[in-house]
């Protein structure tokens, strides 16, 4: 049985709900076991059949790629002053994997997922099985050195794809990828631009949702206006990409709502004619950028191009500060903390700015200090439910889920626990959760996509506002670069402080081995976390 075909289409035979409902689950089944047997037909025919080379390339690329990824994400996450010691581990990260070792335990996990996602489970312990560990050691080091170029600032090229051509590392830094088998000859042939654009927007492995697509379609309008939607993806060259990352720099803020109807170029046009101009700034040019180069990379990984033209495109940010959000400063905090919202307003609804009697401990009350000493993301604190917070004697464990039907987002994907710090004890916060039923925040609005933090950070800058505390660079995400500064100035260890704030280490092998920190044992740590200077005394519950 081989179908041949990109979509199967079935009847259900009724106009029914009802009828319809019951026919559909009967389709399904049925297609499922036509699927599990041209899958099992496809397996006999290959059992017994080393990988081939191409194959062993393509899984050790998507790898490789997604690794090269997830530690390039990271980089923001440190300071100047972590980067000495994050180097460090890195280099003793590479040292530890290029020992020799036969069995390369660490990337045994990851060979056993590609291999089952292949359908080739015969292979486990295989031959085959040991060669594309080698291969995924290697790939990992190679990502591992990448990384230590990009946060030494380091300008020289590192060879890359060594693990290509071979079923090794290579001694030769010429080696690079073989022209993939998706690859077209420049002639106008070959899947289409909008084509990949579609696959990459669908593909499974990527945990790509509305809002994400939302914030890159920038990007994506930039590059179709350029390239072309029906340009053969392997015509584009690394020429129309800097024409992309020039155009998204002349292309104006907000370019949708301002200029509808006109292309970004015809936007661009437009605005640069404006006595007071405002383009996407450096920083937002950066993140679009970002997307195109996750594109290629995807279109490489599926071998529908040789390489990535869209490297290294970055720009340097241009300043010491600029571009990056500022933090908190205590007279600044106790501006904010001091509004009616907290001091006391007529309601907690529509007359929060006017002074009054009422105190409403409600979400707009708790979610700037569960960011700020908790170090949560907006979307995090707006999210969170009764059986989020539990404690175990006299400790207080706040826990960060991940679960979509609830709306709780993670950006990970992974749920967490850490200990409540002291000062929302003071504040009454156990007491507020055990109290208001399964969600703490009802009223928190949400948007079409299921983020309360849309609706949340508008109100919040309405409350920057008629604080007076409004400057460059300085937000609600602000408050948790607050609380990663107090984590350094009470000199909490690195990792400790990982765990506290749920910072990757960038997929290091170390990060997945054992279960980690325990929240009993980070609650002397998190007690380190001190804003010097700030005075919330009137919120502290023992004082109404």
């Amino acid at each position: 049985m081989n179908f041949g075909r990109r979509e199967i289409v079935r009847s259900l035979r009724t106009a029914n709900h009802a009828e319809a409902r019951s026919a559909f689950a009967r389709e399904w089944h049925s297609l499922d076991d036509e699927f599990n047997q041209v899958r099992e037909a496809n397996v006999q025919r290959s059992e017994g059949a080393a990988l081939t080379a191409e194959q062993l390339d393509a899984m050790t690329a998507s790898y490789f790629a997604d690794l090269d990824r997830r530690l390039g994400e990271q980089l923001g996450e440190y300071s100047p002053d972590d980067i000495g010691e994050y180097v460090q581990l890195l280099r003793q990260e590479i040292d530890d994997h290029r020992v020799s070792n036969d069995e390369c335990r660490h990337v045994q996990p990851v060979a056993v997922q590609l291999l089952q996602n292949a359908y080739r489970s015969d292979l486990l312990g295989q031959p085959s099985f040991w060669t594309l560990c080698h291969r995924l050691n290697d790939a990992y080091i190679e990502a591992l050195e990448r990384q230590c170029h990009r946060v030494s600032g380091r300008r020289e090229p590192i060879p890359l794809f060594t693990w290509l051509e071979g079923g090794g590392r290579s001694n030769n830094p010429s080696v690079t990828p073989r022209r993939g088998v998706g690859v077209q000859s420049r002639s106008g042939s070959g899947i289409t631009l909008a084509a990949v654009i579609e696959a990459h927007d669908s593909d499974p492995s990527r945990r790509a949702n509305e809002r994400t697509r939302t914030h890159n379609a920038t990007a994506m309008r930039a590059l179709t206006e350029v390239v072309g939607p029906e340009t053969p993806i392997a015509d584009v060259t690394r020429s129309h990409v800097i024409a992309v990352r020039d155009l998204l720099l002349r292309t104006p803020s907000n370019a949708t709502q301002r200029y509808p109807g006109l292309t970004l170029e015809a936007a661009a046009e437009h605005e640069a004619q404006q006595a007071n101009s405002r383009t996407l700034d450096r920083s937002t040019v950066n993140t679009q950028i970002n997307w195109v180069t996750g594109l290629f990379a995807f279109a490489v990984r599926e071998q529908f191009v040789a390489s990535n033209p869209a490297q290294r495109l970055s720009l340097p940010l241009i300043g010491d500060r600029t571009n990056k959000r500022e933090v908190w400063k205590p007279e600044e905090l106790n501006l904010l903390f001091g509004q009616p919202i907290y001091s006391g307003c007529q309601d907690g609804d529509r007359n929060w700015k006017n002074p009054g009697n009422a105190r409403p401990r409600q979400g707009r009350f708790w979610v700037p200090l569960l960011c700020l000493f908790q170090g949560l993301r907006m979307n995090e604190a707006c999210r969170l439910y009764a059986d989020d917070l539990s404690n175990e004697g006299d400790i207080w464990i706040l826990r960060i889920a991940h679960n979509p039907e609830r709306n709780q987002r993670v950006k990970n994907d992974t749920t967490a626990s850490v200990p409540l710090h002291p000062m929302l004890v003071k504040l009454g916060f156990p007491s507020f959760a055990q109290q208001n039923g399964s969600e703490l925040f009802p009223e928190l609005r949400l948007d079409r996509n299921g983020y309360a933090s849309n609706y949340f950070s508008k109100w919040f800058a309405a409350l920057q506002k008629a604080a007076g505390v409004r400057r460059k660079g300085l937000y609600f995400h602000s408050f948790r670069h607050n609380f990663r500064d107090a984590l350094r100035q009470a000199r909490v260890p690195m990792d400790r402080s990982h765990a506290l704030g749920r910072w990757s280490d960038g997929g290091s092998a170390a990060e997945r081995y054992g279960e980690g920190f325990r929240p009993i044992d980070l609650a002397q740590d998190i007690s380190l976390v001190e804003y010097p200077g700030l005075d919330i005394r009137h919120l502290i519950a023992e004082h109404f």
